[in-house]
């Protein structure tokens, strides 16, 4: 099994500090302004197999 990136970890926390808004926490975790953007990250870490 493959370790998570730092950023991938980072995510984690901000999304159990965004109490489940991902998209927030996609902002916040790989720097992003961008609100599509930051959902394309979540669909690309939810759907990732290392979680």
């Amino acid at each position: 099994m493959k370790q998570l990136s730092l950023k991938q970890k980072l995510f984690i926390k901000q999304y159990l500090l965004y109490k489940g808004n991902a998209t927030q926490a996609a902002r916040e975790a790989y720097n992003v302004k961008n609100f599509k953007v930051a959902a394309v990250i979540v669909s690309q870490n939810i759907t990732n197999d290392k979680y």
